[in-house]
């Protein structure tokens, strides 16, 4: 059973019908709030060099390294975060919808058509996506890549038929979930929350986007940038973030007895870290499981348990031009032994063996070890990293992974430009541009001791709880408690001590902070 969470004072007025209420955010919060103890810092390289492409058919050698690089973390910090902090972003750079859209969304909701409001904001999000990942053209529909979805096509039957699909997921899982939409307007922000049942709840809180961008850049930095996380810099933007998405819902959520979050994020804000937002004595994690889609449209929301599932695991530990994964070879080896898989490592990782082992062994979960990178941009700027090839998102089709269909991707070393509208559409949509259901990413390089405390975890829980994304958050939960660490070299889980090969050189670490955690993310369905 949930614990409960301390809520600050707010009092919803409802109306008949759909509900509605506004929320006044707090003007300030405490510059000193209780925190857990991050780890020490680590150092960034000063001088990072660029990526070129590799050159097919690689004759790599071996990258030696200490966890202490971090999988080039620093570099890749450095590269993220210029002059030690981002620029914010501008309505412009956030809003890019349909302006008439977004007008009919909010005169729906003040005027309490909220059904009419969501299935509005709904196609409108959905046609987002289909135009950045050229849905409309593996559709059969090449306008659907340039144009929005017209009006008529607009149903709030569409909807229901999400809820009750939820409905069905609850009632196999016994999990009892949400959908929240959060909505960015110029001077306000609009909060609908969709339960399996009844009809949806919206909220709207008063404050700007701009203000929303801010707090949201000023998470980002103090979680990624080494030097401010070890100050507990991301807790005043994580308790202020939780003021304005969370508290204004937190008596509908207890209500309702929601114990999982989907999140459809707007634009500019889907690389939130949101498990680790903070009410000020707890995290969001703590209290639900939380994971992102891109819109219930485009989510398959069919439960299916995974506990007795094998897995195909294969990545790279070796890259011509990029830096070496030393912990990779562990990596897959380990996750196939908690359970029924086989491992592929290094030259056996090319586009067609994937595919040949997926028609001879067709895992409903496919672990990717290796490099990816959600950039701004063309789809074919980003990609995850094969072999002999880096496989652009624009062709990720090639892997064919929806025949046989891949219940849940995962993909341990991958980051996402922060900042970048484009990067962000590339990470949240991937699990449907790729043909899977669900996909754990990261939205940041995390260390070979982090990534293998974590995805140790999960599969290990992925056997036992009763979705997907309790299992990512019970991992998660176990990190930030301390139940997970590296004493002298080696991994101390809540299985008790893995013996982890030396030449890995492990570093002592404690993984109770969020970069360590919340990281990583749940896409599309958590079922």
């Amino acid at each position: 059973m949930r614990s409960s969470l301390p809520i600050r004072p707010t009092k919803p007025k409802t109306t008949a019908g759909a509900s509605t209420a506004k929320y006044k955010a707090p003007g300030s919060i405490p510059a000193n709030p209780p925190a857990p103890t991050l780890p020490p810092p680590l150092l960034p390289n000063p001088n990072p060099e660029p990526t070129p492409e590799p050159t097919p058919n690689p004759e790599p050698t071996p990258n030696p390294r200490t966890d202490s690089d971090d999988r080039q973390i620093a570099i890749d910090l450095e590269r993220s975060i210029p002059n030690e902090t981002f620029e914010p972003r501008t309505s412009q750079a956030i809003d890019r919808s349909t302006p008439l859209r977004r007008s009919q969304v909010d005169s729906r909701l003040e005027s309490g058509q909220v059904y009419e409001a969501l299935a509005l904001l709904d196609a409108e999000i959905s046609s987002e996506f289909i135009r950045y990942l050229e849905l409309g053209l593996e559709l059969g529909d090449p306008a659907a890549t340039s144009t929005t979805l017209a009006d008529d096509s607009i149903s709030i039957e569409a909807v229901q038929l999400a809820q009750a699909e939820l409905l069905v997921a609850q009632n196999a899982t016994g999990t009892v979930p949400a959908v929240v939409y959060v909505f960015a307007e110029i001077d306000r922000l609009s909060i609908i929350i969709v339960p399996p049942e009844g009809q949806p709840i919206y909220h709207s809180v008063d404050v700007d986007r701009e203000t929303l961008a801010a707090a949201t850049t000023s998470f980002q930095t103090a979680l990624l940038n080494a030097r401010l996380r070890r100050t507990n810099a991301h807790i005043v933007p994580a308790r202020q973030l939780y003021d304005w998405l969370i508290t204004p819902i937190r008596d509908d959520l207890t209500r309702l007895g929601i114990d999982t979050l989907v999140f459809s994020l707007d634009r500019g804000f889907r690389g939130l870290p949101i498990a680790a937002l903070y009410d000020g004595e707890r995290y969001l994690i703590e209290d639900f499981a939380v994971g992102l889609i891109p819109s219930i449209s485009l989510v398959d929301f069919t439960p299916n348990n995974l506990s007795e599932s094998p897995v195909l695991a294969m990545g790279s530990s070796e890259f011509v031009d990029l830096s070496a994964l030393p912990a990779v070879p562990f990596e897959i080896e380990f996750i196939t032994t908690l359970g029924r898989g086989r491992s592929f490592l290094n030259d056996e990782f090319t586009l067609n063996n994937v595919i040949e082992q997926r028609t001879d062994y067709p895992a409903p979960i496919l672990h990717l070890a290796t490099h990816a990178e959600f950039s701004a941009g063309e789809l074919s700027n980003s990609y995850i990293q094969l072999w002999d090839r880096k496989l652009t998102l624009d062709r990720i089709r090639e892997l064919r992974l929806n025949n046989p269909p891949v219940e849940l991707m995962v993909l341990s070393a991958c980051r996402t430009a922060i900042g970048s509208d484009d990067a962000e559409l590339g990470f949240a949509g991937m699990a449907v541009k790729s043909g899977v259901k669900s996909a754990l990413a990261s939205l940041w390089y995390v260390s070979d001791a982090g990534t293998l405390s974590l995805m140790s975890q999960f599969y290990d829980a992925i056997h036992t709880a009763p979705t997907r994304g309790f299992a990512l958050r019970e991992a998660q939960l176990a990190m930030l408690r301390g139940e997970v660490t590296v004493q002298d070299g080696q991994l101390l889980t809540t299985r008790g001590l893995i013996n982890v090969p030396a030449n890995l050189n492990l570093e002592s670490s404690d993984f109770s902070s969020p970069y360590y955690w919340a990281a990583f993310t749940m896409i599309g369905s958590p079922w």
